[in-house]
């Protein structure tokens, strides 16, 4: 299903499109949505336009517009575009996607298309469904007068005038040229795409290779190792479709964080071939434009820009400590590689990390209480589109995202709550260390960590019996957690104290500034101050014992009470959406910032909203599931909307077993990881707000990854509560693998489907 299925879309032939922008690209020309208005009484939308060269309009076969729908697929009646005595036309059945080219073929003849000269247009949509349509246009910072474009009209439009997107089509003809001969081109290892062909039978053979351990039974090897192995074959799997077939630097920050590796390699020369590769694959024409793509005319023809002044290299020793190890190692071995050679060898380095973090996640539940049934929560990870495309390429996040799944996958095994939890303390040291060493993205974690640390002192370990076996376990644990995080004691340094702010941070308030430094600089405390944890754990187990069963009945009406009211929240929230617009979070610009008060309201509003079944919130919640590319290109809504029905499901089936039977320590463990999770999403605003950047879901990885990974638990806390083994059926576990595959398909297709 998965390699089969990239393998079909790889094959389709790709049209012989030539066409032209409808605005030129410039960089300092805003964005800019622009409405069309209702016509009352009726389900017509209309707008004016203004050509300046009606020629340009009446001399071609096709016209394509952009449009927003903020989400939904909007059906079209009819559509029209008038200008100069010639009509265009949408197809019949025209559903207009958010941030995608509408067409408009001329349906009736021109009396002349050799009129030259400015003239009027209007476009004409019949909306049934009265959903509202937007055209995206370009604000010029001056005056425009270039030739052949096309002004918008609006109530709000000043001096200088709006200029639709778009494209004039020339020409659409079939082709000879398939999508896996471009992939080809644009990687330069050969002449012919056979290696692509192998790249698909590998991942294939990995995906199947890790079912088989996910659902066979191997003598002499234990569940642990199986379920790990089985998960991390499938990550494996996963990581080498994306780091292959996501074009070349066609991913966030990529084209600075190679520069910066060839810095750290002392290979000047791979910089001057990235950005040959960049010029071959177009990627400054690409790049942030929604309708712009790789055709097969391109490959006649470099681009003559590589990129634009925003892309210089940025020093890795002073953003993440972790990112520049795997680097030096990756140096090491590609000396005589060339830069196409060399990209895909550290996005495969970033794959192999992905794999590990989730096959040593995995068999972490294995070991403490999951047992068979901790494949179930490695689905909170499979599960999510777009964390392939997060870990595998050349970025300081992809390993910063590698470890949020490892930390996440220890959070879940605290929960589970089993009699050997008293073993994480390593573990969490280590990855608290690695987190922080990431980069300053992973900071804020550090509230998680801190409700990790106060559930052990508060808790204990399950079943603990005995004051000197309590001692023993509270040992074990607190001594581990400082071993692992000494770990920062070489990550500190003064490289890495002076990568902590960004060149255009601006002004920072003091008290924010000094302790994001500190947190930096003398996170290392952390390590001699855990083994006080020792102390404080044995003497809340005494407290645990003195108090026994004293107000039991209260302490459980009041468990059982919260759970319940979280989960009826939670469902009221998903049902309410269907009548009631949620909050959401908007864009600013560096010089236009919300008062931070009224952002960091508007960020957790949306937040605690974010179990919705329409209008997802688009930076928050629809980033963090479908956010591949330069934030373009995106999954259908109503895939979004699918995996957040199911996780918010898990979550309120989760909330009525820790009430049904007024769980107190899973109910504590509740209540902590939600004030540390509150903690981390404010942590994470207060620093976006700072650095001016906008708060997305690229951010919020480690947040999000954590609360995925405890509510798919509950299945597993169902079984355990019932006396019997934590697994899936084989049926189940392989129809889980199934929609896994099935969705990983589709994210990739509709990739390959937009660059190509």
């Amino acid at each position: 299903m998965l390699a089969g299925t990239v393998a079909i879309v790889l094959s389709m032939r790709v049209e012989d499109l030539r066409d032209s922008p409808l605005s030129p690209d410039r960089p300092d020309w805003v964005l800019t949505a622009l409405p069309l208005h209702p016509v009352p009484g009726l389900t017509v939308q209309h707008l004016l336009l203004y050509p300046t060269n009606v020629a340009a309009v009446t001399g071609r076969q096709e016209l394509d517009i952009a449009f927003a729908t903020f989400g939904k697929r909007v059906p079209i009646v009819l559509g029209t575009l008038s200008v100069g005595g010639c009509v265009f036309s949408v197809p019949p059945g025209t559903r207009v996607e958010n941030n995608a080219l509408v067409r408009f073929i001329r349906s009736l003849p021109c009396p002349d298309t050799s009129v030259s000269g400015p003239g009027l247009m209007a476009l004409t949509m019949s909306v049934p469904s009265g959903d509202p349509l937007v055209v995206w246009t370009s604000r010029p910072t001056a005056p425009a007068s270039d030739p052949d474009l096309i002004f918008a009209e609006g109530a709000d439009v000043t001096t200088p005038r709006l200029v639709l997107r778009g494209r004039y089509v020339d020409r659409r003809a079939p082709s000879r040229v398939r999508r896996v001969h471009l992939l080809n081109f644009l990687w330069q290892f050969s002449s012919y795409p056979y290696w692509i062909g192998g790249v698909l039978a590998v991942a294939g053979l990995f995906f199947f290779a890790g079912a088989l351990l996910l659902f066979g039974s191997f003598d002499g090897l234990r569940v642990t190792t199986t379920t790990g192995l089985g998960a991390g074959s499938v990550a494996l799997s996963l990581g080498i479709l994306y780091a292959v077939l996501v074009p070349p630097f066609q991913a966030p920050d990529e084209p600075d964080h190679f520069l910066a590796f060839a810095d750290l390699a002392a290979r000047p020369e791979l910089a001057q071939q990235a950005a040959e590769l960049a010029r071959l694959g177009h990627f400054e024409r690409i790049k942030f434009h929604l309708d712009e793509r790789f055709r097969p005319v391109d490959v006649e023809r470099a681009y003559p820009v590589a990129w634009n002044a925003d892309i210089f290299p940025m020093p890795i020793a002073g953003r993440s400590r972790t990112t520049q190890a795997l680097w030096w190692c990756v140096s090491q071995v590609t000396r005589g590689l060339d830069a196409p050679a060399t990209l895909l060898a550290l996005r495969l380095a970033n794959a192999a990390v992905f794999a590990l973090a989730v096959g040593a996640g995995v068999a972490i539940l294995a070991a403490h209480g999951a047992g068979a049934g901790a494949f179930i929560i490695s689905l909170a990870f499979f599960l999510v589109p777009a964390l392939p495309f997060f870990s595998v390429p050349v970025s300081e996040y992809a390993v910063l995202t590698s470890t949020y799944i490892a930390f996440a996958s220890v959070l879940a095994a605290l929960f589970l709550d089993g009699p050997r939890t008293h073993r994480l303390g390593l573990p969490i040291g280590i990855l608290a260390a690695l987190t922080i060493a990431g980069g300053r993205s992973g900071t804020p974690m550090l509230a998680l960590v801190a409700a990790a640390l106060a559930g052990r002192v508060l808790l204990g370990t399950r079943g603990t019996l005995g004051r000197r076996d309590g001692a023993r376990r509270a040992a074990i644990f607190w001594i581990g957690a400082a071993l692992g995080a000494s770990l920062l004691i070489p990550a500190t340094g003064e490289a890495y104290s002076r990568g902590l702010w960004p060149g255009d941070a601006g002004s920072l308030p003091p008290w924010f500034k000094a302790a994001a430094e500190g947190v930096r600089d003398r996170s290392w405390v952390l390590a001699l101050l855990l083994p006080i944890g020792i102390v404080v754990e044995v003497a809340a187990g005494e407290v645990r014992r003195i108090a026994g069963d004293r107000l039991k009945r209260a302490r459980a009406v009041v468990v059982s009470g919260v759970a319940y009211v979280v989960a009826a929240a939670v469902l009221g929230t998903a049902v309410a959406s269907l009548a009631i617009d949620m909050p959401t979070l908007t864009y600013f610009s560096p010089g236009s910032r919300p008062p931070l008060d009224e952002y960091l309201r508007a960020t957790l509003s949306s937040i605690g909203t974010l179990v919705r079944l329409r209008h997802h919130d688009l930076l928050l919640s629809t980033f963090f599931w479908t956010g591949f590319g330069w934030l373009d290109t995106l999954l259908p809504v109503a895939v979004v909307t699918s995996l957040v029905v199911i996780a918010g499901g898990l979550g309120v089936w989760l909330l009525v077993l820790v009430g049904r039977r007024s769980d107190e320590r899973r109910g504590a463990w509740l209540a902590l990881f939600a004030a540390g999770w509150t903690a981390a999403v404010v942590l994470d605003t207060l620093g976006s707000y700072f650095l001016q950047r906008n708060l997305h879901g690229r951010y919020l990885v480690g947040a999000y990854l954590s609360s995925l990974a405890i509510v798919w638990t509950a299945p597993i806390v169902w079984r355990l509560t019932a006396g019997r083994a934590p697994h899936l059926s084989r049926r189940m576990a392989a129809a889980a693998l199934a929609a896994c595959a099935a969705l990983h398909a589709f994210a990739l297709s509709v990739i390959l489907t937009r660059y190509f």
